[in-house]
């Protein structure tokens, strides 16, 4: 819930949906309850449910961290969209690795600034997974 996670779940908001958020530091998810998120305690709580599973952190490790503790909670046909921008490789490991477990995941990174976060045209942007032959 930096500068961008922030101002996408408030676009998301503005759009009507709904938005299950969570972050390793309690009070920034809390936060987004005024805007009209539903804040967890627990990522596995948080991603119960959810068919769109949004990521966006600080790199490679901190994805990994984050999914691998949100895995527990995640229903089997969820799909992950890290916007994180990673390496390359990261990105194309974690798309074989999430296949494998039976998830669609997929690399978006994103390169905007906050303010283009908060417009939420990022939302129909059209999302590819990384290629993996």
């Amino acid at each position: 819930m930096g500068l961008l996670g922030t101002n996408f779940v408030k676009a998301m908001l503005e759009k009507g949906e709904q938005v299950q958020v969570w972050n390793r530091s309690p009070e920034k998810a809390t936060a987004l309850e005024a805007s009209g998120a539903k804040a967890f305690g627990a990522v596995t709580d948080a991603v119960k449910g959810a068919d769109y599973i949004h990521v966006t952190v600080k790199d490679d490790s901190s994805v990994n961290e984050v999914l691998a503790a949100a895995a527990p909670g995640l229903k089997p046909d969820a799909v992950i969209i890290d916007h994180t921008t990673t390496s390359a490789e990261g990105a194309i490991q974690r798309t074989k690795e999430w296949k494998a477990r039976g998830f669609t995941y997929l690399h978006a990174p994103v390169f905007m600034g906050p303010a283009n976060a908060r417009e939420g045209k990022w939302l129909y942007i059209g999302i590819r997974s990384a290629e993996c032959d």
